[in-house]
């Protein structure tokens, strides 16, 4: 197969001259480095001159780069899709957005593109189409799904662009098995079955790293594009697994049953008219045969009438925690850490073996003086064989330890984590005992300076994630829905939603990323101020709590939800009480009316009159303690309470009015 053979060879030339690039800018050696100082192997391996030298490791680069890392992703990402046209269907992509992320654990992918980047310089994202995925949202198999591909294993046209999406193609270097790469290969190539076999490991994967016994294959995925769509094609070193087949699900292939569930719908008359007079997103639906109302008539012309839409996005994102000059691949943290890691270790292994010589030291031995094996024993007792007067053993003078390196180390220290900005502040390490929300967050704002392009960086990334995520909704969720559950900022769930992949067709939209600071102290931050608040009376307990980070307390919504239950019962109770107490305003407005038209008609004497004022004092003495008992409770009630409180204050002024009104008429009459 001459086609075949010049398929091959072309591919694995350009991924040989992917290895080459790697190799003259240095990342091929550099990137094991990087992970070995990261996981703790920094010393080089021991010689029979060194076998006995400590081997100290203060891995101060794994904590600089753990900080480094939670610094930049400590605080969760959220998508949010926009539309002005359709604002609506936007808030919906959004809730489904959540569940997928869920269902793909995308908060552990981006956690760990950050880590590579730290370790590696870079870190890259590739996305797929998972037919056997299973998840929640869904009603049949099959989603999206995120990998971390190692940067040493993927390959570009042109390394020095840094979008990766103007490459002419991509190639991703895997190890599989031989089983599984031979199910790739495509009817033109089922001949060749016996090419594929399993060879030796290529790039970053060595044989030490592989298990013994598994037969393995190096595979080449390269990706392209043609007319604007992405198209993929695999290759072992012998042979093609298959030619280039496009990202594009193939509409043609979705039956009417599978697009409606159901059998297909003939448009009738009217519903032609409807889509004819179609002006704008909000069209009318196609209704079914039981007259319920499904797709969008747009989405479904789009998808069985007309041509799709092209799948246009390399199904994968760089990021660069540094970047490098003039190429695609970034510079990382560890490898700036490197020397002065040596040199901390180095340092720390002087003085351990400072001590060392110094606690067993040396011995002076005279030929013939000792017969016995000196194992440094506590009390070991030698026994000196040399001739009576001579001494034959002795240790040799030691100098004494010098603090002077644990000086420097500590300088050391300081020095590195103050270049890499990983200060207190950042850590979380420093004291702020008595300090004020504000003040700690002045203090955060100056740490946080040198890490804001570093994580700018990072939420472009998480952007162009979310376009190539955007494009597997449009094109693979369709033809069935895909049902999910919305869920609250305590995670529970309190909705269910719908989602149909064509209602997204002829609509655009905006994405954005918010994520909060991201940082040790900014929940620090966030408690102070809110307790600041709380003490001051901005805010009641409730609200505290609803804005209290749920990562702080895992019991944030179980408490949240007693303190609701516990202010309903308050407010039932405060309404039963006020009930009551208008009762009690309402017996007394009968007793004065009562009252009056008993002195109008019996004429009693100023005197009488005098008695009954004072029992209406006392009376109202009565009420105005029970006014004062409830009205702290009856302030906090809502709206309602408050309007029948003010109700209850106008009614009790009238009263007292009445009584006023009607003393001063008796007055004038026992006057006259």
């Amino acid at each position: 197969m001459e086609l075949n053979e010049k398929q091959v060879t072309e591919l694995w030339r350009d991924f040989e001259n992917g290895q080459a690039y790697q190799k003259d800018i240095g990342i091929l050696s550099q990137i094991p480095i990087n992970v070995d100082f990261y996981e703790g192997r920094q010393w080089a391996a021991k010689t029979e001159s060194t076998k006995h030298i400590p081997r100290p490791v203060v891995n101060i680069t794994k904590f600089i780069a753990k900080n480094k890392k939670s610094s930049i992703c400590g605080s969760p990402v959220s998508i949010v899709f926009t539309s002005n046209r359709n604002p609506d269907l936007a808030t919906r992509i959004t809730e489904f957005n959540k569940t997928i992320e869920a269902e793909m654990e995308m908060d552990e992918i981006r956690n760990r593109k950050v880590q590579e980047g730290v370790v590696k310089g870079t870190g890259v994202v590739h996305y797929y189409w998972d037919a056997e995925a299973k998840g929640e949202a869904g009603e049949f198999e099959g989603g999206v799904r995120a990998e971390i591909i190692d940067p040493l294993n993927i390959f570009f046209s042109n390394p020095q662009e840094r979008d990766e999406q103007k490459q002419k193609w991509i190639i991703i270097a895997s190890r599989i098995e031989v089983s599984a790469a031979k199910e790739m290969l495509s009817d033109k190539y089922k001949a060749n079955n016996a090419l594929v076999i399993a060879d030796e490991a290529d790039l970053n994967y060595t044989k030490e790293q592989e298990q013994d016994g598994t037969a393995l294959c190096t595979v080449l995925t390269r990706y392209y594009k043609k007319d604007g769509e992405v198209y993929y094609e695999r290759a072992v070193k012998q042979t093609m697994l298959h030619d280039g087949i496009p990202m594009t699900p193939n509409a043609d292939d979705i039956t009417d049953e599978e697009m409606f569930g159901k059998e297909k719908t003939t448009e009738t008359s009217e519903n032609k008219a409807r889509n004819d007079e179609k002006t704008d997103d909000n069209t009318p639906a196609v209704k079914m045969d039981d007259g319920e109302d499904k797709l969008q008539d747009t989405a479904v012309k789009s998808v069985v009438t007309e041509k799709k839409k092209k799948f246009s996005l390399y199904p994968i994102s760089v990021y660069n925690y540094e970047p490098r000059e003039k190429s695609i691949y970034g510079i990382g943290e560890v490898e700036e850490i490197i020397p002065n890691q040596k040199a901390l270790n180095f340092t720390f292994m002087m003085q351990l073996l400072a001590i060392q010589n110094l606690a067993w030291g040396k011995w002076i031995v005279k030929a013939g003086a000792l017969k016995q094996k000196i194992n440094n024993a506590p009390g070991q007792v030698l026994t000196d064989h040399s001739p009576y007067g001579v001494t034959g053993i002795s240790r040799s003078a030691e100098p004494p330890i010098s603090n002077t390196p644990v000086a420097f180390a500590d300088s050391l220290m300081s020095v590195t984590r103050v270049v890499s900005g990983s200060t207190e502040v950042m850590t979380g390490e420093a004291q702020t005992s008595g300090q004020s929300g504000q003040a700690i967050a002045n203090l955060q704002a100056q740490a946080l300076k040198p890490i804001q392009e570093l994580r700018d960086r990072y939420l472009r990334s998480c952007k162009k994630e979310a376009k190539i995520i955007k494009q597997f909704f449009e094109l693979f969720y369709q033809g069935k829905e895909y049902e999910h559950q919305i869920q609250n900022e305590q995670g529970n769930a309190f909705a269910e939603e719908k989602f149909y992949g064509e209602e997204m067709q002829g609509t655009l939209f905006d994405i954005s990323v918010e994520a909060g600071a991201g940082t040790p102290y900014s929940e620090t931050l966030v408690i102070s101020l809110l307790s600041e608040y709380l003490q001051a009376g901005y805010i009641d307990y409730q609200t505290y709590l609803e804005l209290l980070p749920a990562q702080v307390a895992s019991f944030k919504a179980t408490l949240l939800k007693k303190v609701q239950e516990g202010n309903i019962n308050q407010i039932k109770q405060m309404q039963e009480q006020l009930a009551a107490l208008q009762q009690q305003v309402q017996q007394y407005q009968v007793y004065i009316e009562e009252l009056g038209k008993r002195l109008q008609k019996q004429g009693k004497t100023v005197d009488q009159v005098n008695s009954v004022i004072a029992q209406n004092r006392q009376l109202s003495a009565t009420l105005a303690e029970l006014q004062t008992e409830y009205t702290a409770k009856i302030n906090e009630a809502n709206a309602q309470m408050q309007a029948q409180n003010a109700e209850y204050m106008q009614t009790r002024k009238d009263a007292e009015t009445m009584a006023m009104m009607m003393a001063q008429s008796d007055n004038s009459v026992g006057k006259q």
